[in-house]
């Protein structure tokens, strides 16, 4: 049976705004909130990589597109210039209901990002509470997402600490060495805005930054968008 404590617990608001005010927004931040130490540390936003995996049969897509109340997703995340050619963090993320709950697992990368793609790579999972999340099948490298993330911390008065990033310039990314396909951007000049809280509740201080936002939340999600787009141009409806 599984249960929320096999993770870290959260709740999560996502926005999607234009770019411009996405860079509006930054400038205010980078003035009144403290800084990701990484974010600090660039001096800019940092780029991050993500290779996400699925079952042969597209599990993880299929439970967020239906509205699962249980669903998951499986990437390999890596920071930096150089993607996968140093550390790397193996991260599962599943909900039940609206209720977050994150597990990473640190990897020594073997591979470069073109090595992972290719669908006859598998990878098998030998922790207990992992083969518990995913499941017992091997998964699949499906797509490469980049991006460039600004990352902020909210300290609220009564003790919480909220995480805000600012995630933009996202593209799909092809394989190394293939000249008939160009790296993809979506969505069109548009950032996305993600607010990750330590549980539900109001506070003053994220109220806030969420007036400053001013736009609706979204259900956007960077896999099931970077699939979909993988697929379209391919001029192929979707994953079966």
């Amino acid at each position: 049976m599984l249960t929320p404590t096999q993770g870290q617990g959260r709740v999560e608001y996502k926005y999607l705004t234009p770019y411009a005010k996405s860079i509006e927004l930054a400038c205010l931040w980078d003035e009144m909130l403290p800084k990701d130490p990484y974010y600090q540390k660039q001096g800019g936003p940092y780029p991050v990589s993500s290779v996400y995996y699925d079952t042969q049969g597209y599990d993880f897509y299929h439970e967020k597109v239906e509205g699962e109340y249980f669903h998951r997703k499986a990437r390999l995340r890596t920071y930096g210039t150089s993607p996968f050619r140093g550390p790397c963090f193996f991260e599962i993320k599943y909900k039940l209901h609206d209720d977050g709950y994150k597990k990473r697992v640190p990897m020594a990368a073997q591979h470069h990002a073109a090595g992972l793609l290719p669908l006859g790579w598998q990878m098998h999972l030998h922790d207990g509470t992992t083969r518990q999340i995913l499941g017992p099948q091997p998964l699949y490298p499906v797509c490469h997402v980049a991006y460039e993330r600004r990352a902020y911390f909210l300290h609220c008065s009564s003790g919480e600490v909220v995480r805000l990033n600012i995630d933009s310039h996202m593209q799909l990314r092809f394989e190394a060495g293939r000249h008939d396909q160009a790296d993809v951007l979506f969505p069109h000049k548009q950032a996305i805005i993600e607010v990750k809280a330590p549980g539900r509740g109001w506070w003053p201080e994220l109220a806030a930054i969420l007036t400053m936002i001013s736009e609706p939340r979204t259900t956007f999600s960077k896999y099931i968008s970077a699939l979909n787009v993988l697929y379209s141009h391919n001029l192929m409806e979707g994953p079966p």
